[in-house]
């Protein structure tokens, strides 16, 4: 081979690619800074862009108002997005260093702006005039970003072979534009890139770059290395890049590839022939495949004689193959037909799959003769030709045959495929093309399947069931079929919603199969109505549970103006839960009928249903029920719903006897201010059952509110229940209002002990796992004692005002009844010891002592576990 000519096309083309000497060792000065918000992200990535191939060597200052002459003469160019925004006019650069900026642009050097950097000194001309774009107060503006597409618009070094490109960013409107400044870039009509003179020095201002993830766009990276590079030196020196890519090989960095792709994107038509050039140079075969690789994504009509060309070479064919693959256009598809006769191996098959992913009919005639190996191909084009060859292909390809049928709708060779001797899923693919093809008319095939003997083809059937007509036929043949069919063709009828073949659903509802009367029992509960109720009330007798749920919810779902009124008639758990879910507000009548029975469904019914008028109703249930709790939950639910505590309160101020108790429990569990003022009246009315439901109800209260209430019902109380009541919620309020925060726990370090001296029991630990801080270990020990002691011996003396015991599970295996003991003297005795979410705070009198015993009598379980028990009060 004459290496010659080659080199000498290398040579020219690396002095049109070369860096000019001007380029060479280009030195940026950054300035950035906390004005702009996302500096910390953005400064870094511009930095990384400038310095990416050698093109600057890049220093960075957040003072950039220190900056004077002998700095700045260092470099070449400034590089911005600092900004003034929001900042005093006065407070920015003082005069030297405004001076020594002018003078470094003036004197030939450039400065560029980027994107914050132009929301700078709106009250100097001259920088303005440089930087050329700016925010302009009162008039730019920005909404989100979004994605729109950049377009250069004047011929430049710096857009020179720069394609139209995409991005996303946050895109300025109505920028403020100096007279001066030349429009290089626009998106979306609004200005994005401009250039300036000043004196003998360049301004460059490139609006994009909101973020560093916006920064990753090939297309604002070539902007802004050669906008940079036109400021510092008034060209642009083309990069490079194909003499590294001419030595890359396989293993080595990725960069130059990614930088090659990147301007693969932005400067395509500059880059084609350049890489074309390069794969028929003496570049490594790696920096070869890649530019086939690339001229994929942008050749044209003139790269491909060199494409086709590479199809002799072994090496490079498989490359050069898939590049024409996706170069649209005839050429593309001429040379690889053209090399087609020629190809042998895995080449030939290649240039097949090709032709056949680019459905180039021209092809079909060549591609005939190679079958089977083009049978795909001739699948994916399609036409009437490649259709006859694959059905006069022996052995007959099945799979490419149907492809081809399919997409050209053709009847009777579907129809052959869908024959008994062939694949499962060849003749129901296609059964269904045929169904399909065929139109309206496609009803027949579909109930012909269906009376058939195929079970595959009827489970296809199934599928395609669509108009009233043959739903009805079907449904007519759902005895006849086996089970595993019969569960899907019910679930089909349910989806239709055709009501029509209610009956023959219905019948299904009896059969044998658990799996057919499931599905029954769900597509009567769509297609059903009033008739349906008595035909599911009848299978429950001798329903398991998954069907009597199914029943449940069939109940739940039929239409039909009589339904409601059919389920009241006949009165059922299941049905009274029907009617809830219904939201059927019509039964109220009837179910307070049964609630005046004493029914308990039908009173939690109305707690869900009824609406406030209907309150006094309920209320007077309470004077005649043997069991008033369900009456309170009902009310619980219907003022909880209407949110009216008032009217339930007025009824209670007037109550007596049993109805008052009952209407201040429900108070206390609707809670609020309301409900609140009526219990505490309870409390002074001398009523001893009013007062002992207050109690009971202002026990379980949410907030300590009534602490105070409580507390005096205990010190003044006659009652010994009244008394032990009020003094339990007082201390469970009391707790619950207790803060532990600010206060350590003083039994961490602490040394525990068992007095009783009794063994762990089972994966029970020793007393100090009761203070070791973790939760997965626990102190218990042997079951059913009479006493269980825990010790707990602090560091130092200290004033303790509670105690905080997590159990083992709540109320499961926990302290019940118990004395706190502080140096021997019991200072608080809880008996049925409240527990929620496992964990029970007492709050203790503040008492000074050293060590802390419990004396458990009693325990939630046969013994009492304790996972932590915590102290709390200050050090003395």
């Amino acid at each position: 081979m004459n290496r010659k000519p080659i080199v000498a096309f290398l040579l020219f083309l690396g002095l049109f690619l070369g860096r000019s000497a001007a380029a060479d060792g280009l030195r940026a000065l950054i300035f950035t800074g906390q004005n702009n918000h996302n500096w910390r992200e953005t400064t870094p990535k511009m930095k990384a862009i400038l310095e990416a191939g050698g093109r600057f060597a890049v220093d960075v200052t957040e003072y950039p108002e220190q900056a004077d002459a002998a700095t700045l003469g260092k470099y070449d160019v400034i590089v911005s997005d600092w900004n003034t925004w929001g900042k005093p006019a006065g407070t920015s650069w003082p005069e030297s260093t405004r001076s020594a900026f002018l003078d470094f642009v003036r004197n030939g050097k450039g400065f560029v702006v980027v994107h914050a950097g132009g929301s700078s000194f709106g009250d100097w001309p001259e920088y303005q005039q440089i930087a050329g774009a700016w925010w302009e107060l009162g008039e730019t503006n920005h909404g989100a970003p979004h994605r729109f597409t950049v377009k250069p618009v004047a011929d430049h070094p710096i857009t020179c072979g720069v394609a139209p490109f995409s991005t996303t960013d946050e895109l300025w409107q109505k920028p403020g534009i100096h007279p001066a400044a030349r429009v290089l870039a626009t998106g979306d009509d609004q200005p994005l890139a401009l250039v300036t003179q000043f004196g003998q020095g360049r301004g460059f201002a490139l609006l994009l770059g909101h973020s560093a993830a916006f920064m990753d766009n090939p297309g604002f990276q070539t902007l802004l290395c050669r906008g940079a590079e036109w400021a510092a030196t008034g060209q642009v020196a083309p990069r490079d890049v194909l003499t590294p890519l001419a030595g890359y090989e396989y293993g080595q960095s990725r960069e130059i590839l990614l930088e090659v792709a990147s301007l693969v994107q932005t400067a395509p038509r500059e880059m084609s022939p350049q890489l074309a050039a390069l794969v028929e140079s003496d570049a490594t075969l790696d920096g070869k495949k890649f530019a086939c690789e690339q001229l994929g994504l942008i050749g044209t009509a003139a790269e491909v004689p060199v494409l086709a060309r590479q199809l002799a070479r072994p090496e490079l064919a498989l490359a050069a193959r898939s590049a024409l693959e996706r170069i649209s256009g005839d050429e593309s598809l001429a040379a690889l037909r053209a090399a087609l006769p020629g190809a042998t191996g895995t080449l030939r098959q290649g240039i097949i799959n090709s032709l056949g992913a680019r459905r180039d009919e021209q092809a079909v005639p060549l591609l005939v003769g190679l079958l089977p190996d083009s049978a795909d191909a001739l699948a994916a084009i399609g036409t009437p030709l490649a259709l006859e060859a694959l059905q006069a292909a022996r052995p007959q390809p099945s799979s490419a045959l149907l492809r081809c049928a399919l997409q050209l709708r053709t009847v009777a060779v579907l129809e052959q495929l869908s024959a008994a001797d062939q694949p499962k899923a060849i003749r129901v693919a296609a059964f269904i093309g045929r169904v399909n093809a065929l139109g309206d008319q496609g009803g027949a095939a579909v109930q012909a399947a269906l009376s058939g003997s195929d079970p595959a083809l009827q489970l296809a059937a199934i599928g395609l069931l669509r108009d009233p007509a043959a739903l009805k036929a079907a449904a007519e043949r759902l005895p006849s079929l086996p089970a595993e069919l019969q569960v899907p063709l019910l679930s089909a009828l349910r989806d239709s919603g055709e009501t029509a073949v209610l009956s023959a659903v219905t019948q299904a509802a009896a059969s044998d199969d658990p799996a057919v009367r499931r599905a029954a029992l769900a597509a009567i509960g769509t297609l059903g109505d009033a008739s349906s109720v008595p035909v599911l009330l009848g299978l429950l007798a001798t329903a398991d549970k998954d069907e009597r749920q199914t029943i449940a919810d069939a109940l739940t779902r039929l239409c039909g103006p009589d339904v409601d009124a059919t389920l009241v008639r006949t009165p059922q758990p299941e049905t009274i839960r029907a009617l809830v879910a219904r939201g059927a507000k019509s039964a109220v009548p009837a179910l307070f009928a049964l609630a005046e029975t004493g029914d308990a469904d039908a009173i939690g019914a109305l707690g869900k249903l009824a609406d406030a008028e209907d309150g006094p109703q309920l209320v007077a249930l309470l004077d005649t029920a043997a069991d008033r709790q369900p009456i309170e939950a009902a009310l619980a639910a219907l003022y909880r719903r209407t949110d009216d505590a008032q009217t339930l309160a007025d009824a209670a101020a007037q109550a007596s006897g049993p109805r008052k108790a009952s209407l201040l429990a429900v108070l206390g569990v609707l809670g609020g201010d309301t409900a609140l003022a009526t219990l505490r009246e309870a409390l002074q009315s001398g009523d001893a059952d009013a007062q002992l439901a207050a109690v009971r109800a202002l026990t379980d209260w949410p907030t300590g509110a009534p602490l105070a209430d409580l507390q005096a019902v205990a010190e003044t109380a006659a009652d010994p229940k009244l008394k032990a009541l009020a003094a339990r919620g007082a201390s469970r309020l009391e707790a619950l209002e207790f803060d532990v925060t600010g206060l350590p726990n003083l039994a961490l370090g602490g040394t525990a002990t068992n007095p009783d001296g009794l063994s762990s029991d089972g994966q029970g630990g020793p007393p100090a796992a009761a203070i070791d801080g973790n939760r997965n270990t626990y102190w218990d020990e042997v079951d059913n004692q009479r006493l269980y002691q825990l010790r707990i011996q602090m560091k130092q003396p200290a004033t303790v005002r509670a105690i905080r015991i997590i159990g083992f599970h709540h109320q499961n295996y926990a302290p019940k009844d118990f004395e706190i003991v502080c140096d021997d003297r019991v200072v608080k005795t809880v008996t049925d010891a409240p527990y929620r979410d496992n964990v029970l705070m007492v709050v203790l009198p503040a008492t000074r002592c050293t060590a802390i015993q419990l004396n458990i009598t009693g325990a939630y379980g046969p013994s009492p576990a304790i996972r932590e028990l915590e102290i709390y009060g200050k050090v003395d």
